[in-house]
């Protein structure tokens, strides 16, 4: 496969999502977290380093409370709708700590976990094409 062939279908595809139920005051509600480009991703975990000392942070990498407010709102719905920045922030303040951790969660498996299954499956793809 050509370099134009592969940057045509990394194009192509269509960006991951994961759907994680959460609880806002009293409702369930559903959050819809679209994934973005491996380099929106970067930058956002680079303004969202792991704070020292912290767990949760080094389980992932990075700080998910800082990513989340900081995740763009256009890879993000809430039961269908597009949230404004200030409904994603008072959503996220009004979330208990178990619905703030699952979105946290949620995005590392969307970015870090989700990318490297699909690298896995194309080399083993790729290797059996070439053994046979």
């Amino acid at each position: 496969m050509s370099i134009q062939d592969a940057i045509k279908r990394a194009k192509a595809r269509q960006p991951e999502t994961f759907v994680v139920d959460v609880q806002i005051g009293d409702e369930a509600s559903s959050i819809v977290l679209t994934e973005v480009a491996g380099s929106e991703w970067n930058d956002l975990v680079a303004y969202c380093p792991a704070r020292p000392h912290n767990v949760e942070d080094a389980k992932c990498g990075f700080d998910p409370g800082a990513l989340l407010r900081r995740y763009p709102v256009d890879h993000v719905t809430i039961d269908g709708q597009l949230p404004s920045s200030e409904e994603w922030l008072d959503v996220l303040a009004l979330l208990p700590a178990s619905s703030f951790a699952d979105l946290g969660v949620a995005l590392w498996g969307l970015h870090e976990l989700e990318p490297r299954k699909r690298l896995l499956a194309a080399v083993k793809k790729k290797e059996s094409a070439v053994h046979g």
